[in-house]
């Protein structure tokens, strides 16, 4: 059967799990739980001395230049690859109430732990909500190396952000002496919040503007096929955003039950494992995961269950996709399809090799709106 692990999750703070205590779970002849309840708090304890590989250090890139005493990256809010980091930190717990628990910094660190991945992998499944909601959001499209230029570019104007002081002009009444002191001090106190570029921060990066990567649309059951003399299941997944769209082939070996459990079921979603070796990326794993309430209408005090599936080992992935908006002739039906673990996008170098620059991309994006008027 379908190896689900169940957590018993009871917020204690927006910031951080705690107080979780056991639950009893209904049972069927079908379904076996086994209860791992545990809070971040001791999730943080495990992980004490391990190091996220770095890809790029803080002291490789020089601050963002500033305009106005402004940072530079207040770009159009619907241009995500350059939006401010101040306006748009990928360090912060997303928050929607005070019983949310779908929130992605909380499923990813639940899911590393249980799941003993390696410190060189990183989960991406997008966000439920948070900052990025109605905005351009991204697709997990890897029929090209897009998605992760965007986050390559997102992650390091954000370590340069962290890096460049915001200095108020000297005041009135204020004497020299008293300037350079704040200065200093100003330049002090931005050393402690400067990062790496790390692998934490491009998972965080990659998953920013990505919406929850669900299974079905709605209430509708997705669209597979089952060879159950085989034991194998193909999702057809489709996604749109604006004037993009995907669509997906996952064939994956599994169980009868287990199959007819995820594609008959509501409110699965699907989580992507991928390794990090060399500065690139590429999916070795997939699971699904959903939310269960653990609670009765007499005691709506929170808590739920996040229930997830082990770890599949795609045996194709394959995904086609389309601009309309630069291809408005473009028959989609007619695309062929591309397979994703041998994709080129996997020679992706993350780093400063394909970095544009903040400082670049004002100046194509201003020569663009000249253009345009």
């Amino acid at each position: 059967m379908m190896k689900k692990q169940l957590l018993c999750c009871c917020i204690a703070s927006v910031l951080f799990l705690g107080g979780c205590s056991k639950k009893e779970e209904p049972q069927t002849a079908q379904d076996e739980y086994s209860d791992v309840s545990g809070s971040v708090e001791s999730e943080a304890e495990t992980e004490t001395g391990v190091l996220s590989p770095v890809i790029l250090s803080k002291t490789a890139v020089q601050p963002l230049p500033l305009i106005d005493g402004d940072i530079l990256g207040n770009f159009p809010d619907d241009d995500y690859r350059y939006a401010s980091p101040a306006r748009f930190p990928l360090n912060i717990v997303e928050r929607r109430d005070d019983q949310d628990t779908h929130s992605f910094d909380q499923i990813a660190a639940i899911l590393k732990q249980n799941l003993k991945l390696r410190d060189d992998q990183i989960l991406v499944m997008g966000r439920e909500s948070g900052p990025m909601e109605g905005m351009d959001q991204v697709l997990f499209d890897l029929t090209n190396d897009q998605l992760y230029q965007f986050a390559n570019n997102l992650a390091i104007n954000y370590i340069r952000m962290l890096k460049t002081p915001i200095i108020k002009p000297k005041g009135e009444f204020e004497t020299t002496e008293q300037y350079q002191l704040r200065v200093e001090q100003t330049k002090a106190e931005l050393e402690a919040y400067q990062v790496d570029y790390d692998v934490n921060l491009l998972q965080n990066a990659l998953n920013k503007a990505m919406r929850r990567l669900y299974i079905n649309n709605g209430f509708a059951n997705p669209d597979y096929q089952y060879d159950a003399d085989k034991g194998i299941l193909t999702l057809k997944l489709e996604e749109s955003a604006s004037s993009r769209r995907l669509e997906t082939l996952l064939t994956l070996p599994m169980a009868a039950a287990d199959a007819q459990e995820l594609v008959k079921g509501s409110g699965w979603a699907r989580a992507y494992i991928m390794d990090f070796k060399q500065n690139h990326l590429k999916v070795s794993g997939v699971l699904f995961f959903k939310f269960r309430s653990q609670i009765t209408q007499q005691q709506r005090v929170g808590g739920e269950s996040l229930i997830y599936t082990q770890v599949y080992k795609p045996l194709k992935f394959e995904q086609k996709s389309s601009d309309t908006w630069v291809e408005p002739n473009i028959d989609f039906a007619t695309l062929p399809f591309k397979d994703v673990l041998n994709s080129p996008a996997n020679q992706f170098e993350f780093g400063l090799k394909h970095y544009l620059s903040a400082e670049t991309y004002t100046k194509q994006w201003e020569a663009k709106r000249q253009q345009a008027e």
